[in-house]
């Protein structure tokens, strides 16, 4: 069954019905059948939780379509362990093996579908200058997509959000991907995952995207900072670079000789005289009986027995093939020496110097100092949809789209909120977006204060409420100490986060109301 037939012929809610039939074509067992059918019921479980946290996501028919078509055209054999037995395998949760398609896993609805998802990989299709690191850049998409996905069963049960550090893998490349899907959008990245194009100039139609809502200089710095990353990331990007650096010498090589232009097409003149006298000697031996047989000769003295030339028609299709190849050189030449031409080349060379130095191949890669640089940018990007926001559908999905990046795991002790290095850029973009929150009356207002108004709301940036828009807090008096208030977090009436905030002295917190419960968002 294609792809496009699963997603058209099924409902969400009729994943069960879908994969039903494409399992009666699979020699699955009862356990591994009821295995696929559960995970995808907690797919579907987790989905709204998923939407409400992440904002910008992919249909769920999308998603649960991509699943079973997985599984039907990828999917050859599961074989389910129990905890006892151990997989020889880095993760320790599932071992793929690519020869066969088949999958080795513990009955885990999450391991499965991490599984299917792996078993999926696909090469991107691309033509742009992000071809001359396409290993990286297919390795980083397709990681970084099941990734991003795979977080719908991991981290969302139908009631909580929740996030395991011991089961995530790939944490950096969590989190580029996080930084350019929220500067562009997901379905953008989905149609250049899943090669919906073709053969897309990524780098250029990237950029175009950023553009809309980004200041040119700043998507020159984050494409820069995008691709050194994802070079860094890859473990096996040696050939690439190797490839570069020639590819580099090749073309500084040429834009010298680019840039002295009356050298370059004085050159250009001679390479064609040169062709067009081999062509006018192709033509007088083919025009001359005597001159062909001479030729003829001539030829077959300096080859061995093996390579003789058989006949005079044999030798006059030589030679009508070598003047076909001179022709088309001059073509090339003649299309050189046109002005419009030749600036297109120097451009071009100078866009894949830029993009190689850019890489700054010659030099240590420095892992984290890159993935800190590119947060740094993504923070000034992002402040950019904070300045352009207009209305409040449009700053409650910032809201979301900040809490959601400050809670993801940087690494595996450190949550990005927690790294010490983004702890002044993260401060001061929360602040803009509240006091723009602010602006246009998106809370209920708490004290005449605003100093203490937005320490008071500051902490929804780390609260794990799926519903931010829900919140009530309950604010007391510090009996101990006069400069001090206590905020609590509450989600149906549960006390979720407690907060102290300092004030110089109780006065100071006028028009605060105590001991009460209060909707945080207006």
């Amino acid at each position: 069954m294609a792809k496009d037939d699963i997603l058209t012929r099924f409902k969400a809610k009729d994943y069960n019905n879908a994969l039903e039939e494409i399992l009666e074509k699979k020699e699955f067992s009862n356990d591994v059948k009821n295995l696929l059918l559960n995970m995808l019921y907690k797919v579907e479980t987790g989905y709204n939780d998923y939407k409400k946290v992440k904002i910008d996501v992919l249909d769920k028919k999308i998603i649960i379509g991509e699943i079973i078509n997985s599984i039907n055209e990828n999917c050859m054999g599961i074989k389910l362990i129990t905890p006892k037995e151990k997989i020889n395998n880095k993760n320790k949760r599932f071992k793929i093996n690519y020869e066969d398609n088949s999958i080795t896993t513990y009955p885990i609805e999450r391991y499965l579908l991490r599984a299917v998802y792996n078993l999926s990989y696909q090469e991107v299709q691309t033509n742009g200058i992000e071809k001359m690191i396409k290993d990286s850049f297919s390795r980083f998409m397709n990681i970084a997509y099941s990734n991003d996905t795979y977080e719908i069963i991991r981290d969302f049960d139908g009631w909580n959000w929740s996030t395991d550090v011991n089961e995530i893998d790939n944490f950096e490349y969590n989190v580029v991907y996080q930084n350019l899907k929220i500067l562009t959008n997901n379905e953008y990245l989905y149609k250049i995952k899943n090669n919906e194009d073709g053969e897309i100039d990524f780098d250029k139609n990237t950029r175009i995207e950023l553009q809309k809502n980004i200041e040119k200089p700043k998507v020159d710095e984050f494409m820069k900072y995008f691709y050194k990353s994802i070079l860094i990331l890859n473990k096996h990007r040696y050939d690439e670079m190797e490839k570069m650096q020639e590819i580099k010498d090749e073309k500084e090589k040429e834009l010298e000789r680019l840039e002295d232009k009356e050298r370059f097409i004085e050159e250009l003149n001679k390479e064609e005289k040169k062709y067009k006298l081999k062509i006018k000697k192709i033509e007088n031996i083919l025009n001359d009986p005597k001159g062909l047989n001479e030729e003829f000769r001539k030829r077959n003295s300096e080859l061995d027995d093996n390579s003789k030339i058989f006949s005079l028609s044999n030798l006059t299709e030589i030679l009508v093939d070598e003047k076909r190849i001179y022709e088309k050189k001059i073509e090339k030449i003649s299309e050189k020496i046109l002005k419009e031409k030749y600036t297109e080349d120097e451009e071009k060379n100078k866009k894949i110097l830029t993009f190689i130095n850019d890489l700054d191949l010659e030099s240590t890669f420095n892992k984290d100092k890159t993935l800190i640089k590119l947060q740094k940018i993504f923070l000034k990007c992002f402040m950019e949809f904070i300045n352009k926001a207009e209305n409040r559908k449009q700053v409650l999905e910032l809201i979301y789209t900040l809490r959601y990046y400050c809670l993801i795991y940087y690494n595996n002790k450190f949550q990005i909120k927690d790294v010490k290095e983004l702890k002044e850029d993260l401060n001061k973009i929360r602040k803009e977006l509240i006091l723009k929150s602010m602006q246009i009356k998106m809370f209920n207002e708490l004290s005449i204060n605003e100093d203490i108004n937005l320490q008071i709301i500051e902490p929804i940036f780390e609260l794990r409420n799926i519903d931010l828009d829900n919140i009530e807090i309950r604010i007391s008096e510090d009996i101990v100490n006069n400069n001090k208030i206590k905020v609590e977090y509450l989600d149906n009436g549960i006390s979720e986060e407690t907060n102290e905030i300092k004030v110089e002295n109780i006065r100071q917190s006028k028009g605060l109301k105590f001991n009460k419960k209060i909707k945080l968002f207006n």
